[in-house]
């Protein structure tokens, strides 16, 4: 699994060799720009778009490429803050929260994408909470909080491979 803030999904894609995403079971991407449907060979992709305003550049946007060994899977919730995916292995909540929004609304979104899954099925949030660690902050502090209370359901931040 790689997880990804692209800062333009394009763009940041664009130099990098075709075949990279292949080693890759799942690819998830936060902050595309993405304000129409994309996709790639080899993968099923679910898109949430970004929103565009009159004046400037996208704002979020959220994709996540499945390959087929996690098939059959259904878009869950596609919401402006979360992509929940339920998978024939695990159910992904791919989140990317704006850096203004509050750690009330980020604890409230989440905890109502996962209260939807049932608490035997396998979970992984990912995405970009924008909590800065290097100057932890309340905010910081209560969502990860808030995540530590869910041992089974890992949280992993951006822009990094994991293996699984």
């Amino acid at each position: 699994m790689i997880l990804w803030n692209t800062e333009g999904l394009i763009n940041a894609l664009s130099p990098i060799p075709q075949n990279f995403l292949l080693k890759y079971d799942l690819a998830l991407f936060t902050e595309t720009f993405l304000t129409k449907e994309w996709g790639t060979e080899n993968f099923y992709t679910i898109n949430n778009l970004a929103t565009q305003s009159k004046l400037g550049q996208p704002k979020g946007g959220i994709s996540c490429l499945i390959t087929p060994r996690f098939s059959p899977f259904e878009t869950q919730e596609n919401s402006e803050h979360i992509l929940a995916i339920k998978t024939k292995i695990c159910t992904i909540v791919k989140t990317y929260f704006q850096s203004e929004i509050g750690e009330t609304n980020i604890i409230d979104e989440i905890s109502t994408a996962i209260s939807r899954i049932p608490k035997t099925e396998p979970v992984i949030i990912a995405g970009d909470l924008n909590c800065r660690i290097d100057a932890p902050s309340k905010k910081t502090e209560a969502v990860f909080a808030f995540l530590a209370l869910r041992p089974k359901q890992p949280y992993f931040p951006r822009n990094i491979p994991i293996e699984l």
